[in-house]
């Protein structure tokens, strides 16, 4: 076949290293393209990735509510009045609401103007948040456990006197490489049995890793808190919308507390599933604009080594005659062209793609190493690399065949005169 004919191998060869330099700068702007194309894809993946682990530790559709104080007049109540959660609020909430899956009341000093309580062992005190929690938390805010257990549900029953304690709270109370697990601390006068620890995660930055959870009711017995709750934490299902649903706890809230329909003061909190759902579409966005940023700059070096061709045909006008003098057919004129336009494309593409794929594995060699840098495994898909590639060989062929138009053209007795 004309296609693969070894001459016209040869004959291609010998034309893009005649002027090295010019083919050097020609094929450096598709070399630039797809190593941003590569890169840029690859960066995007690795952010999601990494926020998907994240979100993954934890239920992606939760949301945490908290009372504050009423800013309407309603039903007897004045402007002001402290927002009180109670256990049996928090029955009535699940009943009213069949989009939660998982709802866990939650006690906790050292926030939301709370003050923070004093821990001793042994040796060291110091002032940390207590989080007075069900077991059914974990399975909202998945905590890292870097050793023992977190609180189970013969804990809550029992109303047992165990804790488990942030990293940050072991470096603080304990000696470097001390045993912890069956250690007592005192909290609030109160000694607790350490039975593990954990590690933070971005999903439970509000408790830190210099926080300590002990069971629910055994913190209402502390603290004398009774039934009272200070905020909620739930898990949505599946089909639920977070947004909607929020609005929807809200107002049903207000509805069991008698607080004004209109009062949007009463409460507060986070909606991580609003915001999952947000950057989502911010990663796609930027999916999206690496995309058409990366086959804008691969079109822009493929135009680039169209009008190389044309500069190349023009010195090649006396060659180009003589073959066509001795014999050669216009097709075949044609196909030495285009085919030299789509090897230089390929070429530049892959060693575009290489170097792509090398920063990739650097950069993520890099950032592997800080576990606190949201980036994991970032890659490049199937699709998005054959769009690529698709792309190049098209543009490649059809950028060809504009100097391989001028090149037939080209007649022996008009190439002759050629000095």
């Amino acid at each position: 076949m004309i296609l693969f004919n070894q001459d016209n191998f040869r004959e291609i060869i010998h034309s893009v290293s005649k002027n090295k330099t010019r083919t050097t700068l020609t094929i450096i702007g598709i070399v630039w393209g797809m190593f941003l194309y590569v890169s840029l894809l690859g960066i995007s993946k690795g952010m999601e990735n990494g926020f998907k682990i994240i979100f993954d530790e934890s239920s992606h559709n939760s949301i945490f509510v908290w009372g504050m104080k009423t800013s309407i007049p309603y039903k007897g109540f004045q402007r002001g009045t402290l927002v009180q959660l109670t256990l049996s609020d928090i029955d009535k909430l699940k009943k009213k609401v069949k989009e939660i899956e998982i709802l866990s009341p939650r006690n906790a000093k050292g926030v939301l103007g709370t003050p923070l309580i004093k821990v001793k062992n042994d040796n060291k005190s110091n002032s940390y948040k207590i989080f007075g929690d069900y077991p059914e938390i974990d399975r909202i805010t998945k905590r890292n456990m870097i050793s023992g257990r977190f609180i189970n549900q013969e804990d809550q029953i029992n109303k047992k006197r165990i804790c488990v304690i942030g990293e940050k709270v072991y470096e603080h109370m304990f000696s470097p490489n001390q045993t912890y697990l069956g250690k007592h601390i005192e909290i609030a006068g109160v000694s607790f049995k350490i039975v593990g620890m954990y590690k933070n995660t971005m999903m439970t930055e509000v408790e830190e890793d210099n926080s300590i959870f002990i069971p629910f009711s055994t913190f209402s017995q502390v603290f004398n808190t009774n039934n009272k709750v200070l905020s909620i934490a739930m898990s949505l299902r599946e089909y639920a919308k977070p947004v909607e649903t929020e609005q929807l706890i809200r107002k049903k809230l207000k509805e069991i507390k008698n607080i004004s329909p209109n009062d949007n003061q009463a409460f507060t909190g986070i909606n991580f599933g609003k915001e999952y759902f947000r950057f989502i579409k911010f990663l796609n966005g930027i999916e999206f604009l690496t995309t058409l940023v990366g086959i804008l700059t691969i079109l822009s070096g493929v135009v680039s080594i169209g009008n190389i061709l044309i500069i190349s045909i023009k010195e090649r006008t006396k060659e180009i005659g003589i073959k066509r003098a001795i014999g050669a057919k216009p097709a075949q004129i044609r196909i030495q062209i285009v085919m030299e336009s789509l090897i230089l494309t390929l070429f530049s593409g892959l060693i575009g793609l290489i170097l792509g794929v090398s920063f990739l594995a650097f950069i993520n060699f890099v950032l592997s190493k800080d576990p606190s840098i949201p980036f994991y495994n970032p890659t490049i898909s199937i699709f998005s690399l054959s769009l690529a590639f698709f792309v190049m060989v098209f543009f490649g062929i059809l950028i060809g065949l504009i100097p391989a138009q001028r090149a037939v053209k080209i007649k022996p007795i008009d190439a002759f005169k050629t000095e």
